[in-house]
């Protein structure tokens, strides 16, 4: 065999072979995007509306072109026998940092916390890794719409509404500028679980004034700048306080931080007061003040129902039951994960808050419909519709059972397989001896 030396000539080649097998790459994304494709004969839940025993989807040009029980498939489609499968809409994490992080723990992989108490400017959108391993592991769990959330200040900047599909941020997308983080000032502090130290919710008062006083003024100036702004359009631009603009209209949702009863109290108190399209995350005592949540229509996006209560004089199924409590109380809720990027068990805690009383039907609207209203997305996503984009997830059974498998998924209309970096090493293990 004969060894030639790369030339400048073949270096040239090399690099037009390259290029074309790239654009080669997107041509036939794009292609598989346009093709028609029928999902037929599949049990459709469409969650806006009642279950079909035995419908069709019709996909074309990564939108759903036509869903119910009597569409025939049209002539040159490719059919995806779903006999015997059941197809959801792809599931929704309302709070997560994928693509913001690739090893939790190491900082060089982090991209999720920035200096500053108040950097309402910095967007997750412009920071989002579409190479995460995360994304394949999180589809894999069927979820394929998130929002990932940046965190580390007062007012940390702009989350970003993702699907889990595409090669670029920007093929990802769904809304870049998603909720605005607000993480609010802690009257009342405990570190959960609490009976791993036996320590009881404190209060520090001297440091929650400081930064309360701080939060108001930033949100005064914001308004300020909004109306010199609406009076002179001409005036020299502020990225910070331009950034505030659609909060202060109530145009941009508001995603505030809060755990216990008495800063939930405080943090609803302060939404209101300015006018913000807002709702709570985390809210660790919501269930204990859903009386006071429903009165004020808040919304509320709850942590998984981990098994071990938070306090140590809270009932053992107490964080099982939040989420039927919430809904027998009327208070409107969705799932996130929190500050982590692993979504696959996702569906397998919600399954765990439907054995502990949440209907069944509530907990697959919290994962798909209900965060996409919270975030001004369910024009697009969220539900089964003619119109909507084809994110879908098909499945051989319950999607909140252990025994279920995800078969496949579909993101704008592509297939998108289940293989992760997880399932690579199985099969690079699985004979080691």
């Amino acid at each position: 065999m004969t060894v030639r030396p790369i030339t400048q000539r073949r270096r040239a080649t090399f690099v037009r072979c390259g290029s074309t097998i790239a654009v080669l790459v997107l041509f036939a994304h794009v292609a598989f995007a346009q093709q028609t494709i029928a999902i037929r004969d599949a049990r459709i839940v469409p969650v806006s509306g009642p279950v079909i025993e035995k419908g069709t989807i019709v996909m074309r040009n990564g939108l759903i072109a036509d869903v119910g029980a009597g569409v025939a498939v049209p002539a040159g489609a490719m059919v995806v026998e779903g006999q015997g499968r059941t197809v959801y809409p792809g599931l929704f994490d309302a709070g997560t940092t994928i693509g913001l992080t690739e090893v939790p723990g190491l900082m060089e992989s982090d991209d999720f916390s920035d200096l500053g108490d108040f950097t309402p400017n910095l967007m997750a959108f412009d920071a989002f890794h579409s190479s995460s391993v995360f994304v394949a592991i999180a589809r894999a769990g069927g979820v394929l719409h998130v929002i990932t959330m940046p965190s580390g200040g007062m007012v940390p900047g702009q989350g970003a509404v993702m699907a889990m599909g595409g090669s670029t941020a920007y093929e990802m997308e769904v809304a870049r500028h998603g909720p605005m983080g607000l993480d609010f000032p802690k009257l009342q502090d405990y570190v959960p679980p609490a009976y791993t130290r036996r320590r009881h919710p404190y209060v520090d008062a001297r440091d929650y004034q400081t930064k309360m006083k701080e939060l108001v003024e930033f949100f005064a100036r914001a308004r300020r700048h909004m109306e010199a702004r609406e009076k002179n359009p001409a005036m020299p631009r502020d990225t910070r306080y331009d950034a505030m603009i659609p909060v202060l209209k109530g145009q941009q949702p508001v995603f505030i931080d809060v755990q216990s009863g008495l800063d939930i109290k405080k943090a609803v108190e302060f939404g209101k007061e300015q006018k913000l399209n807002f709702a709570l995350v985390g809210a660790d005592d919501a269930p204990k003040l859903a009386d006071f949540l429903k009165e004020n229509g808040v919304r509320v996006i709850i942590g998984l129902p981990e098994p071990q209560p938070i306090r140590e004089d809270d009932p053992f199924d107490a964080v099982c039951r939040a989420a039927a409590t919430l809904h027998a109380q009327g208070v409107r809720f969705a799932f996130g994960t929190g500050y982590q990027a692993d979504d696959r068990n996702l569906r397998h805690a919600v399954g765990m808050a439907v054995a502990c009383g949440l209907p069944q039907d509530v907990a697959l609207r919290s994962v798909t419909l209900t965060p996409a209203e919270i975030v001004g997305v369910a024009d697009k996503i969220g539900s089964i519709e003619k119109g909507k984009r084809a994110n879908l997830v098909l499945t051989d059974g319950d999607i909140f059972e252990y025994g279920t498998h995800i078969v496949q998924t579909f993101v704008n209309g592509v297939p998108t397989g289940v293989r992760t970096r997880y399932t690579d090493l199985a099969d690079q293990y699985k004979d080691r001896k």
